[in-house]
């Protein structure tokens, strides 16, 4: 279960970006999917404590919200930040130039949303916290 298992390209791993089979892709899928299923798990269990227990944010560092997001906004820098690498240098004649915006586009979402979440951590106690928070909420 959880295991990306069709994106071993049928083999020893997938060919993209060039003609060696490699695992690669993978892992930057599976940083990009755990990355996200972690984010997910930190909005509900911080929609879990303000709801269920009327505990208010922003809650301590050390909080399972803020670990767990922390942890996924991680993986949603190093997974998209790979997979762009290897789409920038895959072999231009074996794919659809035609999903080359709309996959960019998704990936450059991803990390900009992922970024400004994590520096929205870092500086929400700083003046410039509402204008990133508006940013990463936008994005």
């Amino acid at each position: 279960m959880l295991k990306l298992k069709y994106l071993d390209g049928g083999g020893p791993g997938c060919s993209y970006p060039g003609e060696i089979s490699s695992q690669t892709p993978r892992w930057f899928h599976h940083f990009t999917f755990y990355g996200f299923a972690l984010c997910f798990a930190a909005t509900t269990l911080g929609f879990i404590y303000y709801y269920g227990f009327g505990w208010t944010g922003p809650y301590g560092y050390t909080s399972l919200p803020v670990v767990l997001g922390t942890l996924g906004g991680l993986g949603l820098l190093i997974g998209p930040a790979g997979l762009w690498s290897l789409k920038v240098r895959r072999n231009r004649e074996i794919t659809d130039e035609s999903q080359q915006g709309m996959d960019v586009a998704f990936l450059v979402l991803l990390l900009l949303t992922s970024l400004t979440g994590l520096l929205l951590l870092v500086l929400r106690e700083t003046s410039v916290m509402g204008s990133l928070l508006v940013f990463t909420l936008a994005s």
